[in-house]
This record gives structure tokens, sequence and C-alpha cells, in this order.
């Protein structure tokens, strides 16, 4: 099955555009994943040739949401890789008394700040990795934490407008350690 898909990802058809990075003039990508820690809605649209904004919201199992705001500017766009810089801002809301074991998950605001690379290393193909800052508060020192996350994944455009996505890495913070990880599709319209 792998040998299919990476048969067809690498087919001699015109490289997709990544939905990765930010979204083109114009354009809008909706993207929904599903793993862990969230599964997670976005919305993002392009306002101009290398920047686009976006809203989407996080649902966690351990008992909140997390509705998001950003933008995405391309930094750098050569023919083998994409530099961008992400900046996003929400609110952690509790749904329930969960949380993480001992933990309880209280109501934080929350701020993130990306770098991002992609590049096409084939016609269908796309390799991502991030690094990302990541800070929340309530304006206590006992609900303040901050985090550095490092993500690497891909994307598939098997054809049309639609491209399957699949990310990992881990996050590290004050807080702990977790594995993170998640799976979903990206439409652009």
């Amino acid at each position: 099955m792998l040998g299919l898909l990476l048969a067809s990802a690498l087919a001699g058809a015109p490289a997709a555009a990544t939905s990765l990075g930010p979204a083109p003039r114009g354009s809008t990508v909706l993207t929904a994943v599903a793993g862990r820690p969230f599964y997670s809605v976005r919305v993002d649209h392009g306002i101009f040739e290398r920047a686009d904004v976006g809203a989407g919201i996080d649902i966690a199992s351990a008992g909140f949401v997390r509705p998001m705001a950003g933008a995405r500017v391309r930094l750098l766009s050569e023919r083998t890789v994409s530099l961008a810089l992400r900046v996003a801002g929400g609110m952690t809301i509790p749904t329930s008394n969960g949380g993480y074991g001992p933990r309880a998950v209280v109501r934080t605001w929350e701020g993130e700040l990306g770098l991002s690379a992609d590049w096409p290393f084939a016609p269908r193909l796309s390799g991502y990795v991030e690094m990302t800052l990541l800070g929340q508060t309530d304006f206590k020192a006992e609900h303040s934490a901050n985090f550095g996350q490092a993500l690497a994944g891909l994307e598939w455009a098997p054809g049309g407008p639609v491209s399957l996505l699949a990310r990992g890495g881990v996050l590290q913070g004050s807080r702990g350690r977790a594995l993170i990880g998640n799976a979903g599709v990206a439409w652009r319209f």
C-alpha cells in the first residue's frame, strides 16, 4: 500500500500548491485534522500573495476547547524550499473538570510564534518542519507555562483541491513533555 502511495506521489503530475504555508491571495484553505492532543478545524484566507489570516478551533479530550486566530507570512519562497512565520493567539476554555492527570485545565490566554519550512520534494508530495514557541497564562504564576514544539510531516496532493496531511513531533515545556501527532485533510478553494 505504501509503495502505491509513493508511486502515485512521484508520478509526473505538476507540483501542487502546498496548504502548509500561507494561502495565496484570494484563496481559502479549510483544514481538518484529528490526533493528539487535539481535533482541529481551521480556515485560512490569503490576503496578500505572501500572507494569510485564519481562525480555528481545537477540541481536546482532556476537557477543553481552544479558539485561535492568527496570521502566516511567507518569508522566503525558493523553488526548493519556503520559509514562513506564524503568529497566533487564543484562549483555552475548560468544558468539564478534565485535565491531564492531577492537573486541572483552567481558562488561560495563549500565544504562539512559529517558523516553518516546507519543500516539495516530489510532484505531489511535500515535506514540512516547524519549530514553535508557545506560552499560556491567566496572569497568575501557577497557571502560566511556556513550551517549545517541534513538528515534522508530509502533505500528499493526489489531485484537485484536496491534500492529505500527516504530522508528528514533540511538545516540551515547563509542565512536562508530550508526543503529538495528527492526520487530516486540507481543501483549497
